[in-house]
């Protein structure tokens, strides 16, 4: 059985815990990894149909964009 395309691997853990500046062991990535799956996978389904105002990610561009506006 291969694992889920929605299952991160130790290393995306890893990289992405450099990315905000954290060191992780081999071990805790695996389990960070282990541990985020499930909600990785129950979520999917309905990420593109999340409004706007629920998906934080461009929230600040957009607030600032309209500050910017006036």
């Amino acid at each position: 059985m291969s694992p889920s395309p929605l299952a991160p691997t130790t290393d995306d853990v890893a990289a992405t815990a450099r990315t905000a500046g954290l060191a992780l062991s081999p071990e805790t990535a695996a389990r960070i990894a282990v541990a985020i799956t499930p909600a990785l996978q129950t979520f999917a389904p309905v990420t593109a149909h999340l409004p706007f105002d629920l998906d934080p990610s461009d929230f600040l561009a957009a607030q600032q964009s309209v500050g910017a506006a006036k």
